[in-house]
């Protein structure tokens, strides 16, 4: 099931809240549609609440970024980025379950990435802190690189894993 693509991390999107002047910083890199559409055709959406349809992976979600503008914000990120690109390996499918509050379940298929990205990630970080930014972690503990196949109702995903592994493409 492991393919290979290139992940270019030149996706770097923020948003304002509607509430107060916080920023929400999204890095994540495209996975073309075609490769992510052969690891939606194995599976049963019977129960799906949410179908992810903008294939990508999230390498960094800050939400409430505070103390420091949105212009920085994008001053600090981009030399980080510049001109890195990655191997990325679709891996294995997961279900990770009680997300979004307790209330889904969340197919997932897992990411091997280069160390490097891990280190863009905490350089990211650092840079903000220096720059007196402060944000909330989203990923408590270990990252773990993904890309989303989509949010189930609480115990309505897919149950074999091995069978959609298995599936001849």
């Amino acid at each position: 099931m492991i393919e290979n693509y290139l992940l270019k991390l030149n996706q770097i999107f923020t948003e304002k809240k509607n509430v107060g002047s916080e920023t929400s910083l999204y890095l994540w890199g495209d996975i073309d549609k075609k490769v992510m559409d052969k690891y939606h055709k194995p599976v049963d959406f019977d129960g799906v609440k949410e179908k992810e349809t903008t294939p990508h992976t999230t390498l960094l979600y800050l939400p409430d970024v505070t103390g420091i503008e949105e212009d920085e914000l994008y001053d600090i990120i981009k030399p980080i980025l510049k001109d890195v690109d990655a191997d990325v390996f679709l891996d294995k499918y997961e279900v990770w379950e009680g997300v979004e509050n307790g209330e889904s379940d969340v197919l997932v298929v897992r990411l091997k990435v280069p160390k490097s990205l891990e280190n863009i990630r905490e350089k990211i970080k650092d840079k903000i802190k220096e720059a007196g930014g402060k944000f909330i972690e989203t990923y408590k503990g270990e990252w773990k690189a993904h890309a989303t196949v989509a949010y189930f109702q609480r115990g309505k995903a897919p149950k074999d894993l091995k069978n959609l592994e298995n599936t001849k493409y």
